[in-house]
């Protein structure tokens, strides 16, 4: 893999400003918890303890190990409280810059509820090639397939347009 996310500093492992920011979106999005800024030492300590257990020298391995491969993982300079204020149209200028600086990714993943995405996943996946997966379709995706309904949806994606 030429194009991984970077190592993080070894023992303990280092939690980065950037990825404690997507620890918190995942948080945020899995529960509806808000984690302060001063939680990080916690989260640290907590993913450590995990990450140290099973050996590795960082979180990248671990995720490696769990069968990840990312290209690139990076978040938008802006505060997690003002996720909300960026457009749409920003959001796509993002998430294409950072496609084109790793082409051979066979998919988008964004992370996070209060991005501004809805409108902006079917014009990526048109512009791009690659299918684009945000927590809001693939959650009505999954609904949708555990009730058996098949209901596809034009406009987001083809997620929900080829739900088979």
């Amino acid at each position: 893999m030429s194009n991984t996310a970077r190592d993080l500093l070894s023992a303990p492992p280092a939690l980065s400003d950037q990825e404690f920011a997507h620890f918190q979106r995942f948080i945020f999005d899995a529960a509806g918890i808000t984690l302060a800024d001063s939680k990080k030492m916690l989260v640290t300590s907590r993913l450590a303890g995990r990450v140290q257990h099973h050996g590795f020298s960082s979180f990248a391995q671990y995720f490696r190990e769990a069968g990840f491969e990312v290209l690139d993982m990076q978040g938008m300079d802006i505060d997690f409280e003002k996720v909300q204020t960026l457009s749409g149209t920003e959001v796509y200028r993002f998430i294409k810059k950072m496609f084109l600086a790793n082409r051979s990714a066979e998919g988008i993943y964004i992370l996070g509820p209060a991005w501004r995405t809805l409108d902006i996943i079917e014009p990526l996946e048109q512009d791009l090639g690659v299918p684009v997966v945000h927590h809001l379709p693939a959650q009505a995706w999954e609904i949708q397939k555990r009730l058996h309904v098949n209901q596809p949806k034009q406009g987001l994606g083809r997620l929900l347009r080829e739900i088979p």
